[in-house]
């Protein structure tokens, strides 16, 4: 059973690419570096139900998708 697909396939595996950047920061770190503004991540984390302090490593697809659609609508 596949998870949903983003609404913005391009958009998500960009994320995906910044969300591993550098790889033992927090999910919030490599998302700043890449440009997102801190408020923005913070309200899309929670939109997405994700913890402030979660690394990308210890992401599942279906936060992935949630992440790049809470992000895209901001």
């Amino acid at each position: 059973d596949f998870p949903s697909k983003p609404k913005d396939e391009k958009a998500m595996f960009s994320l995906v690419r910044s969300c591993f950047a550098m790889r033992r920061k927090t999910l919030q770190n490599n998302l700043a570096a890449a440009g997102f503004a801190k408020p923005d991540i913070l309200a899309a984390m929670a939109a997405a139900g994700l913890d402030a302090k979660i690394r990308a490593e210890a992401m599942s697809i279906e936060d992935f998708i949630r992440l790049a659609d809470a992000l895209a609508r901001q």
